[in-house]
């Protein structure tokens, strides 16, 4: 291997590493993400705006997620012209030195069908939450569900 190329695969290798530098920053770790989800104790994120009328029980739409502290998550959801609420569980665990992999469980998953695992992403500053369901197989798709932090 001659000088000149033996620098050149080093300046490669240098510029990936300073490539992955910024996004190893920008990714929280299973605390930090914690505290961005639930800021300070409590913190209700909308999935989709809910329209609701007749003193707050009958609605046209909606769905939001309100995560709690101690791994507790309650989702309010309207089904068939009526919000239901549920109770179920998060965890958050690192899948990779930078991916961030989100567990929410309790219930049957026939009747909860965003039960599962979800790559765990933020963007604009912690103001908005991606869920990501990553596929089953290489050639399968992935689902997001974007989340914005409701106002307090």
């Amino acid at each position: 291997m001659s000088l000149r190329r033996f620098a050149g695969c080093c300046m490669a290798l240098l510029s990936a590493i300073a490539l992955v530098q910024p996004l190893r920053a920008q990714t929280p770790d299973t605390a930090g993400a914690a505290r961005l989800l639930i800021q300070p104790s409590s913190q209700k994120w909308v999935y989709r705006e809910t329209l609701s009328f007749r003193g707050d029980t009958e609605c046209t739409q909606g769905e939001n997620w309100r995560f709690r502290s101690g791994g507790r998550l309650d989702v309010v959801r309207c089904i068939d012209g009526h919000l239901v609420s549920s109770a179920h569980r998060w965890s958050i665990r690192s899948a990779s030195p930078i991916d961030l992999d989100m567990d929410v469980t309790g219930g049957d998953s026939d009747r909860f069908p965003f039960l599962g695992t979800y790559r765990l992403l933020f963007r604009d500053d912690g103001k908005a939450m991606v869920l990501r369901r990553m596929p089953s197989s290489k050639s399968g798709a992935f689902e997001d569900l974007t989340f914005r932090r409701a106002a307090r």
